[in-house]
Parts: structure tokens; sequence; C-alpha cells
């Protein structure tokens, strides 16, 4: 992610396109004939949207229930494999995450009524000495904020690294959900044809696995990316921009077209990291901004929104890791490894001790 950051913001120089139109504009459609044009298509485009966006809606139910009901599959089995063994401290002391310390206190010391050592022996130490960690880390209301912290990030498989930044011209893709706050997912929102252009429509660009990006906070809605690429570019219905829907969908010919067509120059070739994060940000910009405040003009705004937003991330990325590695010192080891731990210790427990805990 610094890569990116160095590559947004170098000498408070934009890093996107900035060379002036080709002399052949005047060979290209009017600014009016191509609203005409999108607007006409645009009218005519609305029933078939309005089917499309019906038939993603059931798509997506349908995947979320299945997703849903493979989730309970395996919690299931998990159970009936390994017992009822708690996944967090909360479970393990018995109460809700959001209790109190007096529920909490009331809790650990009922707990310690069945497994402390003079009660039930030796067996039971191991597990009276993690009753003891447990519920000196959740008294403390700085301890407990780092712990649920790493806790989050764990539950995520996030516990010994960040996320992965991958730069393979290829990335999963997900097509646009309207009117819901964009999530940050680690790879760009535009489609990658990277892997399906034809020999004969490669070029310099394409061997260095660059892509096209529009800085929508310019884009003046002529139309003419479109007019040149029509299978990579597209005009979006909400924002009424010139975006990339699907990277490489023409030869590399006709992108460079496409891209010194822009009257305004907001199209720019950026690698796979600068292009998530630039689709991110204008995404989240568009959410958040009424289209008509826009700067068209301003060809700086979007590198500093974007050097914004890299910066903030990775201030919570370090904040992440300074919140999961006090919750290490609280507790002797990673969250991981002590739940590790406390599972171990139940299993070795003698059945009507964990049936006594509630963990049979």
């Amino acid at each position: 992610m610094a890569q990116v950051a160095g590559l947004l913001v170098t000498s408070g120089k934009s890093s996107l396109h900035n060379s002036g139109p080709a002399f052949w504009y005047s060979n290209l459609p009017s600014f009016e004939a191509c609203k005409c044009r999108a607007a006409l298509a645009a009218e005519a485009a609305i029933p078939l949207a309005l089917l499309s966006s019906m038939v993603r809606r059931g798509l997506r139910k349908r995947k979320v229930s299945r997703n849903c009901t493979a989730h309970r599959m395996h919690m299931h089995v998990h159970a009936s494999s390994y017992g009822n063994i708690p996944r967090t401290l909360y479970e393990f002391l018995g109460v809700d995450h959001r209790a109190d310390t007096t529920t909490i206190r009331k809790a650990y010391l009922a707990k310690q009524k069945v497994f402390h050592p003079d009660v039930a022996g030796a067996e039971a130490q191991e597990v009276s000495v993690l009753l003891n960690s447990a519920f000196d880390l959740l008294r403390d209301r700085e301890k407990r904020s780092m712990y649920d912290a790493s806790l989050q990030r764990d539950m995520e498989n996030l516990e010994n690294h960040e996320e992965a930044e991958c730069n393979d011209p290829v990335w999963p893709w997900i097509p646009k959900i309207r009117q819901t706050k964009p999530v940050y997912c680690g790879h760009p929102r535009s489609r990658s044809l990277w892997d399906r252009v034809p020999l004969e429509d490669r070029g310099e660009k394409w061997e260095q696995q660059k892509f096209l990006f529009v800085d929508e906070l310019r884009c003046i809605s002529c139309c003419r990316c479109i007019e040149c690429a029509p299978r990579t570019f597209c005009m979006d219905a909400d924002d009424d921009r010139a975006r990339v829907y699907a990277q490489w969908g023409e030869s590399e010919d006709d992108l460079h077209w496409a891209q010194a067509s822009c009257p305004v120059a907001c199209i720019s070739w950026v690698s796979r990291q600068e292009l998530q994060v630039l689709e991110h940000v204008t995404a989240e910009h568009m959410y958040e901004t009424t289209p008509c405040r826009f700067a068209k003009k301003n060809a700086t705004l979007m590198p500093r929104l974007a050097a914004k937003w890299v910066a903030k991330r990775r201030a919570e990325v370090e904040l992440a890791k300074q919140r999961r590695q006090v919750a290490m010192e609280c507790m002797g080891s990673s969250t991981m490894e002590f739940h590790k731990q406390l599972a171990e210790a139940i299993a070795r427990l003698s059945p009507g001790l964990r049936e006594a805990g509630g963990w049979c």
C-alpha cells in the first residue's frame, strides 16, 4: 500500500494523465450529438436495466441463502466433532459481549466455584488459571477494548498478517450494488478481461499490466470514450459519468484512441494497486457527494483524496497492530493461541466437569 501512496503523490504532482487533446478531435462526434445519443440510449435501456436489476437481486438473495446454509452446516459439523468449545472469553465465562463488569465478576466467581483446584482437583487447575486470565483482562476497560479489537481481526483470519495486496492482472468481479455504501475489498471494482485479449490486440500497456481509470470528478459526460471503446467504457446511470466497467474490453489501439478522445484528459493508465484505490475512493466520493457539487476542472482533487484515504488506511492498520500487541501481552499469547489452549484444556476435563461448565 505504501507503493500506492508513493505513486499517487510524487513531488505534489498528480499521477493522472494530463496531456492535451489530439489534433484530430474535429473528426469526432460533436458534444451535443453525443449527449443526444446518450439520452436516447439511456431512455431505451430503462426497461432492460430494471429487469437486470430484478434478476441480480434474486440471484443475490439465493446466494446469501446458500451461504447461510453452508455456514450453519459448517458450525454443526464443528460442534459435533469438537463439542461446545467456547470461541471467545465471553463464551468461556458464559456472559454476553456487552456485559458490564459486575456481571462478568459474578460469572467468574460462579465458574471458579466449580473449577478451582480445591474443589475439582488437579485436572481443573489449567482451566482455573485460564479463568483468572480471562477475568483479569475483561474487567479492565482498556484491555477489554484491545481484546475486542484483536478478536475481530482473528475472526476475519487476519491475526498473523494484514490483507495481502495482490498485483494479479485478473481479479474477482462483483456487480455493482446501487445505493449501498462502498466497502473496500482489496481489488478493483471494474471487471478485468486482461487474460482474454487476443495476441494481435496486445501492446506495451498490456505487457506492463496497466489499466484505464476515469477521473469521474472531471468527466463532462461527452461519451466520446464510449464511442471509441463501448465494451470497456459505459455511462453510469446513477452519477451520469463515464466509467470503465470492463478493463481491456477492446484492443490496445482502441483503448489509446478512447483515452486521446477525452477533451478534458480525465482518462489515465494506472497500475492495479492504483486502480483499486482510485476506484474505491471515487465510489466513496460519489456516494457521499451530490453530482452537481463535483469539481470537474480540478485535476489534483482525486490524487489528494486517494492519498488521504491511503494515509487513513495505513493509520487504521497500525492502530490494529498496536491493539493486537497489547491484547497478546495481556494474555501472554495471541487470541488464537489462547483459544487453542483453552480448547485443549477443556478437552482434557472429565465429562462431568465439561457438563458442569456447559461445554459438553
